[in-house]
């Protein structure tokens, strides 16, 4: 199992938090490295998380709109 972790995303604040504004996967999607898996939202703009694996996403573990901090696994893929 592959987990894509939330990035330190700004200008490396170490109490930076991020939040996940919507998911553009599912479990069950395909997925191959460089695809978007979900928006996040930082101060005023929002960037896509990216996958580092080819696979299947396994499990989601941050729901749209939740607010997380970087280092947190966001999903997994196998």
């Amino acid at each position: 199992m592959n987990y894509i972790v939330l990035p330190l995303l700004s200008s490396g604040d170490p109490n930076a938090t991020y939040m996940i504004n919507k998911w553009y996967v599912m479990v069950g999607s395909k997925v191959k490295v460089g695809d978007a898996l979900a928006a996040c939202e930082m101060d005023k703009s929002v960037v896509d998380i990216c996958s580092d694996y080819d696979g299947i996403v396994a499990e989601i573990y941050v729901q749209s709109e939740e607010v997380v901090a970087p280092g947190t696994k966001i999903c997994a893929i196998e």
